[in-house]
């Protein structure tokens, strides 16, 4: 295959995005956040080698991952609620949208705990500044880059977080952040131009680095010496990922992506601690009933796969699987049966280590009167706190004052 010409707009986008900007955009783009200097706390609850995996629904994920009994609720979604007659009931109150049931049977063990009423102060229901707010984990965070990063400052290990879901705001910071790899075979590098062009990418690299002798150009130094990094970075997580994690894994994109997150929790030399996954999807003006089923059975086929890997590697006492979204949705479905942005929605966590049930009660029948869940009972923020804690590590040093809540008892 021909070699496509390469611009100097397309040089740079390469050197922007993907693993290239995980490992070079720190130098680029420093956000100034003396929070990212907080030290860790004392040895982790979770044991040794702790682990975060964050699950992003991206969308703004609908009420009915958690459906409400609520008679209130029901009229208000005539053809896209559930009842306890054809979902899987947690209580009187509320269950689980009945594609979840790795997360029913984990609930069953008392590993999942349901977190209602979760998010923020002064709500945006903008797709794009509410991720934001969330990957900060500030409402007004700007100059503080994400929460991600200054988690991933505490730690020791050059690969303590990996983004498997691309570059994003929540992964960028000054001090050892998050590695955008995309993926654990072609790294990210197809994202360009196919799967095909991944070789062609690599070959033009290693003979950007061969033709690039030292000299006594500054900005041609500095650029080899990041690519020797990037090769050499690569080769070692490459190495250490070889081998298959026990189990079977759904082949579907995000059943790919717990198949990498178990081969990076497996693989202890790298001392990966955070691992971030996202499915895209949730975002259901119409047809939400057929919709949320397709993307919440791919989510439950990946995660009860995850969980299967974890508990025959033994470690999923301690490793903790939380969920997020950037909002909920409306609290009545709309002519084209589906819903609208909202605000407050249901968060996951689970994890061998995690103490069960429902944290938070479901919204309230004057709290569903209104348009969207707009009052939050727990900030976004919290359940990150506790899990950051457990770990070890010092959650006011990754979250800005007024993003605590009450303690959930997660662990």
């Amino acid at each position: 295959m021909a070699a496509k010409q390469t611009s100097r707009r397309d040089f740079l986008r390469i050197l922007g995005a993907g693993t290239c900007g995980a490992l070079i955009h720190s130098a680029f783009m420093p956000h100034q956040s003396m929070l990212a200097y907080g030290s860790p706390m004392n040895a982790a609850a979770l044991g040794p080698l702790p682990v975060m995996i964050v699950v992003n629904m991206a969308g703004g994920c609908s009420l009915n991952i958690s459906p409400l009994y609520a008679g209130a609720y029901r009229d208000k979604n005539p053809t896209i609620s559930y009842g306890p007659e054809n979902s899987l009931p947690l209580n009187s109150s509320q269950g689980l949208h009945p594609s979840l049931t790795a997360f029913n049977a984990a609930f069953g063990e008392g590993k999942l705990a349901v977190i209602n009423m979760v998010g923020y102060p002064n709500p945006n229901r903008s797709h794009d500044e509410s991720t934001e707010i969330w990957f900060r984990g500030a409402r007004d965070g700007a100059a503080l880059g994400g929460w991600g990063a200054r988690m991933t400052a505490q730690l020791g290990s050059t690969f303590g977080g990996i983004s498997l879901a691309g570059s994003n705001m929540l992964i960028q910071g000054d001090i050892n952040p998050p590695r955008a790899l995309g993926d654990l075979d072609n790294f990210g590098e197809y994202d360009f131009w196919g799967t095909n062009n991944s070789t062609w990418l690599r070959e033009a690299r290693t003979n950007m680095r061969i033709e690039s002798n030292m000299s006594g150009n500054e900005s041609q130094n500095f650029v080899r010496a990041n690519m020797d990094k990037l090769d050499s970075s690569l080769e070692t997580v490459k190495a250490a990922t070889q081998a298959n994690p026990p189990g079977t894994f759904p082949n579907t994109n995000f059943g790919g992506m717990c198949k990498d997150a178990a081969k990076l929790v497996g693989a202890t030399s790298l001392g990966v601690q955070f691992i971030f996954l996202e499915l895209g999807g949730f975002d259901t003006h119409s047809g939400e009933r057929q919709a949320l089923t397709n993307r919440l059975t791919e989510l439950n086929g990946g995660i009860n796969a995850l969980i299967a890997s974890l508990k025959t590697m033994g470690r999923y006492n301690s490793t903790t699987i939380v969920t997020m979204s950037e909002f909920g949705r409306t609290c009545g479905e709309n002519g084209s049966q589906g819903t609208d942005h909202g605000h407050c929605n249901a968060m996951f966590v689970m994890g061998g280590a995690v103490n069960g049930g429902i944290k938070t009660p479901a919204p309230t029948v004057a709290e569903i009167s209104y348009d969207y869940l707009k009052d939050y009972h727990v900030h976004f923020a919290q359940p990150f706190r506790e899990i950051v804690a457990a770990m070890g590590l010092n959650p006011n040093a990754i979250f800005p004052p007024g993003s605590s809540s009450n303690a959930l008892g997660l662990f």
